[in-house]
C-alpha cells in the first residue's frame, strides 16, 4: 500500500505542479493578450487621431484655398469695376462734347478720308443732328476745300443706330466713328497702362498675368 500511496502522492504533486504551470501560462498568456489588445487599441487610437488630424488639416487647407480664391475674385472684380469706371467716364466726356468741337472732329475725319467719291454722308444720333445745320455744313465744306478736299456733305439723321458720335459713309463704305467704337479701340490699346496707373506696375493682374481687354 505504501508503494501505491507514494505513487499517488507523486501523481498528485505532479498534477498540482502541472496545474500551477498551466495557471502561470494562462496568466502569462492573459497578460500578453491584454498587453497586445492595449497596444492594438492604442495603435488604433493613434491612427484615428492621425487620420483626424490629417482630415482637419485637409479641411483647413481647403478652406484657406477657397478663402484665397474668394479674395482673389473680389480683388479682380473691384479692379475691373474701377477700370470700367475710368472708360465709362471717358465715354461720357465724349458724349458731352460741345457742338463746335464735335463739328471739328467730323471735319477732321472727313479730311482724313482717302477713297474715291465726291459725297460723304454724315449720320448722327437724332439728339445731336442739330450740330450739323446748313450753315455748319457750308462752313465745313469751305474749310475742307481750303485743305484740298472737295467733298459734298449730306446729313442723314433718324435712321442711324449710332448712339453717340457719328458715322461716315462714302458709297457703300461706312466708317464707324461712334464714340463707343472709339472707346473700345482705345481700351484695347491702353487698358494695361491704365491698370498700372491705378494699381502699380503689377496691378494689371492678380500677380499671375496681364490684363485682358
Amino acid at each position: 500500500m505504501s508503494g501505491i500511496e507514494g505513487l499517488t502522492r507523486t501523481l498528485l504533486d505532479e498534477a498540482r505542479a502541472q496545474a500551477l504551470r498551466i495557471k502561470e501560462e494562462a496568466r502569462a498568456q492573459s497578460r500578453a493578450m491584454i498587453k497586445k489588445a492595449t497596444k492594438d487599441q492604442n495603435d488604433r487610437l493613434s491612427q484615428d487621431m492621425s487620420r483626424a488630424m490629417d482630415e482637419a488639416e485637409a479641411v483647413k487647407n481647403r478652406k484657406l484655398i477657397m478663402a484665397k480664391l474668394d479674395a482673389r475674385m473680389i480683388l479682380l472684380e473691384e479692379r475691373r469695376r474701377l477700370v470700367d469706371e475710368v472708360f465709362d467716364k471717358a465715354l461720357q466726356r465724349l458724349v458731352n462734347t460741345p457742338p463746335e468741337e464735335l463739328r471739328k472732329m467730323i471735319e477732321n475725319a472727313i479730311a482724313d478720308l482717302d477713297m474715291p467719291g465726291d459725297e460723304v454722308v454724315v449720320s448722327m444720333p437724332p439728339g445731336r443732328s442739330g450740330v450739323m445745320d446748313g450753315m455748319a455744313m457750308a462752313e465745313m465744306q469751305r474749310n475742307l476745300a481750303a485743305r484740298g478736299k472737295s467733298w459734298t456733305i449730306r446729313l442723314e439723321s433718324g435712321s442711324t443706330t449710332v448712339q453717340s458720335g457719328f458715322l461716315l459713309r462714302v458709297g457703300k463704305v461706312e466708317i464707324d466713328a461712334s464714340f463707343e467704337s472709339q472707346i473700345r479701340q482705345l481700351r484695347s490699346e491702353i487698358e494695361t497702362d491704365i491698370m498700372a496707373i491705378l494699381f502699380g506696375p503689377a496691378g494689371g493682374s492678380d500677380g499671375s498675368g496681364g490684363a485682358s481687354g
